[in-house]
């Protein structure tokens, strides 16, 4: 700045009143030009030279020019300050701050800096720390007292109490403070405005205290803390179940439309029955292969190879007359669809959906995810997932470490992401990127995965994340897994096809000594899978399902059915209130079950206490079950036993008016509406 715009500014103490009557000229807002009726001072310093390309009155104040030789990790929004994005603070404090900024950058030691020279990033970033704080606490004030009065009536920042100031900062969540720095971008501008030079010469009055603020802050911060939930490492069981089963929903949907084999025959099973809740994918192959072929010609890639990767489109085809053109492929593809968002929407779905059976189902570390190849990753013949760094090396079948067994839904999800993402997308890798690739363009692995994970699933699910009670990142899916795993363990199933799956297809590689001795059965494979994971004390999965196994069983608040069900919760209550009179709190009575083993025969739709000696042979039975503990004197149902009773509703609901069942109609609709007044009565969805 030169020596007479300086001595120009310098006089601002004494025209605040011309300021406060002009504010509109001095921050461009009149449009009109300056004339002779407004005061010469005013005049002048509207038009004072802030930068090359900036004057003061600009809104936009860019330092481009004079930092032409930054660094390269300065970028240009670091050395540009707009005014206007602060829209709730008032003109007049705009003002002030525009003229605090100068008197800074033009003398930085009078404001207590080391050096006479400051670079103007290092000083833009404390003035946009600072005018966020005071676009947040003007906010408030307009909530209290009117945008209108705000901005007409409160034109210096001294119209603001130090009460609006603290109130503010219980409120915000911008981060005022921090434990690792004591000199926050936030102290250094109150610091700036509460300096001798800004009060006395430039005429700033301001009533904030920023040790006040900071206590203001932090004490609400602490309370925020305090109420903060601890989030879990795993998904709660209805969320996995809701988020696995529509993903193998949507993986299944998208093969039957386009054409290719489905490995999974018990979705194939259910699959009707889900489609009257889940929405399918409603587009063909000749459709997938159109809009797959449109994707790679919008991105360059020779028609020669995208009629080789998509043989069976129809828009990027020749004619007779011409070879095809890029805006060809468009027009012809416009021709079919109105519009492509709903097809993209719907590809993108199917490919998250089957990022997360895969996912979900392997339970492997994120490092193997990001590693995973679209072409290779599968071995079909001994069904098992590779990582390529251990292809070939059959020495280290060590499962769940070195390679993951791969039950059907989850060669089905493979088979997806390989003409998802490997086609359409361009994908090297399994977890990539849903834009396509250009030709010539590296593919790189993902180093972290968690932002895919928590897109994935809020495709899948339309829960917003803050709205779980779980961490959504790398280890979410193999903390969720072995979760299931020990449940499955405790009795207390979720999928129970899945899981079941999962432990026969690692016998069956135990079977043909393709992998290294191991215990099997669920709670063999969450060890296996956790097993890296003993460094963290705080996660015990084991302990956590043998206590969701015990409250499930032994709730004195609970639902139970069947024969013993109001024996069994009358001895509940009993033993409750004794332990409860001697001083127990409810967590550690269960802490105490768990301790000590309790447990009870599982039989899937319910818990059996009686023994063989008792069977009686006229007690009632459901189709194949050979147990129906609704109608039987010796079992308790509860809402563990909830997974098994939704999968023998579905069952029978495939098999109403189906061939070969027609003398059976009587005994399947009797079975359909015993499981539904079950789910019913324990409060559980049907599907």
């Amino acid at each position: 700045m030169k020596q007479e715009h300086l001595e120009h500014l310098q006089q601002i103490n004494l025209y605040w009143k011309e300021i406060l009557s002009n504010v509109l000229i001095l921050n461009d807002v009149a449009r009109k030009d300056i004339n002779g009726d407004i005061n010469p001072y005013i005049a002048q310093l509207a038009q004072l030279p802030v930068a090359k390309k900036s004057l003061f009155s600009n809104m936009l104040w860019n330092f481009e020019e004079e930092t032409s030789n930054r660094a390269a990790s300065v970028s240009a929004s670091k050395i540009q300050l707009d005014f206007s994005v602060y829209t709730h603070i008032p003109l007049g404090v705009i003002t002030e701050i525009k003229c605090l900024f100068l008197s800074i950058y033009a003398s930085p030691k009078e404001f207590g800096n080391k050096k006479n020279e400051i670079k103007v990033n290092t000083l833009i970033a404390p003035f946009k720390n600072g005018l966020r704080f005071l676009d947040f606490v003007f906010s408030e004030v307009e909530r209290r007292l009117g945008r209108e009065y705000v901005q007409e009536q409160c034109c210096n920042l001294s119209d603001v109490t130090l009460m609006d100031f603290e109130e503010a900062a219980k409120k915000t969540t911008l981060k005022i403070s921090s434990e690792k720095s004591k000199r926050t971008g936030y102290k250094i501008f109150f610091d700036y405005l509460n300096s001798h030079k800004a009060k006395e010469d430039i005429g700033i009055k301001c009533n904030a205290d920023f040790s006040v603020i900071k206590s203001a802050y932090e004490e609400d911060l602490k309370v925020s803390d305090d109420l903060k939930k601890e989030l879990l490492p795993y998904l709660e069981t209805k969320v996995f179940n809701l988020a696995l089963k529509k993903a193998s929903f949507n993986v299944v949907s998208f093969l039957k439309s386009v054409g290719e084999d489905v490995s999974d025959s018990v979705m194939l099973k259910h699959y009707d029955i889900l489609a009257t809740t889940y929405e399918e994918f409603s587009y063909s192959q000749e459709d997938f292969e159109d809009y797959g072929a449109y994707r790679l010609s919008r991105k360059g890639y020779s028609f020669d190879a995208i009629n080789r990767i998509f043989p069976n489109n129809r828009v990027a085809k020749l004619d007779c007359c011409s070879a095809p053109t890029n805006s060809m492929v468009i027009t012809r593809l416009q021709k079919k669809f109105e519009s492509t968002e709903p097809l993209r929407v719907a590809i993108n779905k199917v490919f998250y959906s089957a990022l997360w059976v895969l996912g979900s189902l392997m339970g492997a570390r994120p490092n193997v995810y990001s590693d995973l190849k679209v072409n290779g990753c599968l071995d079909i013949e001994d069904k098992v997932i590779v990582a390529e760094e251990h292809k070939g090396r059959d020495n280290r079948w060590n499962l769940f470490n070195d390679r993951w067994v791969a039950i059907p839904i989850m060669i089905d999800a493979i088979k997806a992401i390989e003409l998802i993402g490997g086609k359409v997308f361009q994908n090297t890798y399994v977890f990539g990127n849903v834009d396509t690739l250009k030709p010539d363009e590296i593919n790189k692995s993902m180093v972290n995965i968690s932002l895919i994970i928590q897109q994935s699933f809020l495709s899948l699910t339309g829960i917003p994340i803050k709205e779980i009670n779980s961490k959504l990142n790398g280890y979410t899916f193999r903390h969720s897994l072995a979760h299931q795993m020990y449940r499955a363990d405790s009795g207390l199933p979720v999928i129970s096809y899945q899981l079941k799956h999962m432990v026969s297809a690692t016998d069956a590689l135990s079977r043909k000594g393709r992998v290294s001795e191991m215990t099997l059965g669920y709670g063999g494979i969450a060890n296996q899978l956790t097993s890296g994971d003993s460094r963290d004390k705080s996660l015990d999965l084991k302990h956590i399902a043998e206590l969701e196994a015990v409250k499930a069983n032994f709730d004195p608040n609970g639902k139970y059915m069947g024969g013993k069900a109001e024996e069994h919760l009358s001895k509940i209550k009993k033993f409750f209130n004794g332990c409860m009179e001697a001083g127990y709190e409810e967590e550690e009575i269960y802490e105490a079950m768990v301790e000590q083993g309790l447990a009870i025969i599982n039989v899937g739709t319910g818990y059996c206490f009686g023994g063989v000696e008792d069977f009686d042979e006229n007690l009632p039975c459901i189709g194949g079950l050979r147990c129906n503990p609704v109608r039987c004197r010796n079992a308790i149902v509860s809402k563990a036993n909830a997974p098994k009773w939704r999968e023998i509703y579905i069952s029978n609901l495939k098999l109403v008016g189906a061939e070969g069942y027609e003398d059976r109609q009587d005994q399947i609709a009797e079975a359909i509406e015993e499981t539904k007044r079950v789910l019913q009565y324990l409060g559980e969805d049907l599907v």
